[in-house]
């Protein structure tokens, strides 16, 4: 079982129509990051982690001390093999107090 498998065991959905409506609330306040987050927290579990990264990319380019958003990137960049990125993510997002991203350091960044 992959990193990404042991975290999402809850399996895809459809989450299309969500994903539509967040979206909608994005094009009429296009600095609503929580709606970004939550797209990207649905692409993540729909298993499309491409999407899931762009959307936990602009949530920090909104709100740049979103930590729950560093973790989901620093989770999805390990597995994509990238482990400088996502350790730099783990490392931020422990700077702004995210306990969790502590954690992942520990057991993927050896610190």
């Amino acid at each position: 079982m992959s990193m990404l498998d042991s975290i999402d065991a809850s399996g895809g959905g459809n989450y299309g129509p969500v994903v539509n409506t967040l979206r909608a609330a994005l094009s009429l306040d296009s600095t609503y990051y929580e709606a970004s987050y939550q797209i990207g927290i649905l692409y993540f579990k729909a298993k499309n982690y491409e999407a899931a990264i762009k959307e936990f990319e602009r949530t920090i380019q909104l709100h740049p001390s979103h930590d729950k958003a560093m973790v989901y990137l620093g989770i999805l960049y390990y597995a994509l093999v990238d482990e400088q990125k996502a350790c730099s993510f783990f490392h931020k997002a422990i700077q702004l107090g995210n306990k969790e991203a502590g954690e992942y350091a520990k057991r993927y960044c050896n610190y």
